[in-house]
């Protein structure tokens, strides 16, 4: 097996030919045609990008949002789950900020925001996984970690918060 280095962080990573190749004709339709006609253009794209996609996650098309960013999903998340005071969410403490900051600020409306360290991250992820109690309600966590790559398993975590009922954003 190849061993790579995952680097997440889109805004530097090189892009594919195929990607360059069309945001450069949807630059050229923004630039010929003006913003509104090409963003018009391009909205027809939508419900088949939706279709798409939802092949893809295993949903409905309907449940397909699209956002600015990240930081935008993630605090929609933070503000809108169900969560009560006393619930409990679980983050890294080397979470990408802006996965960390929304679920900190839910401290002030009384859910109980444990920050799991470790001497790493693969040993905080396993504590992360042991910390799982019945108050348990969302796991806040990015796939590959910001402070040092690491690559969640992200299977095994969706499968625990499936079984025990967990929103795993």
């Amino acid at each position: 097996m190849k061993k790579s280095v995952y680097l997440n962080y889109g805004g530097v990573a090189p892009l594919s030919a195929r990607t360059f190749l069309e945001m450069a004709r949807f630059l050229f339709h923004f630039y010929l045609l003006g913003p509104r006609s090409a963003l018009l253009k391009y909205e027809a794209l939508i419900p088949l990008l939706s279709k798409e996609i939802a092949k893809l996650i295993n949903c409905e098309p309907e449940e397909v949002v699209y956002l600015k960013n990240t930081s935008e999903g993630i605090i929609i998340a933070a503000e809108s789950l169900p969560l009560t005071s006393g619930d409990e969410v679980l983050v890294l403490r080397f979470e990408y900020p802006a996965n960390l900051i929304p679920w900190l600020k839910k401290r002030h409306d009384g859910i109980d925001v444990k920050v799991i360290e470790g001497p790493d991250t693969p040993t905080a992820f396993n504590t992360l996984i042991n910390s799982i109690n019945e108050r348990t309600k969302a796991i806040a966590i990015s796939w590959v970690q910001y402070y040092d790559g690491y690559m969640i398993d992200l299977e095994r975590l969706s499968d625990i918060c499936k079984a025990k009922g967990i929103y795993l954003v």
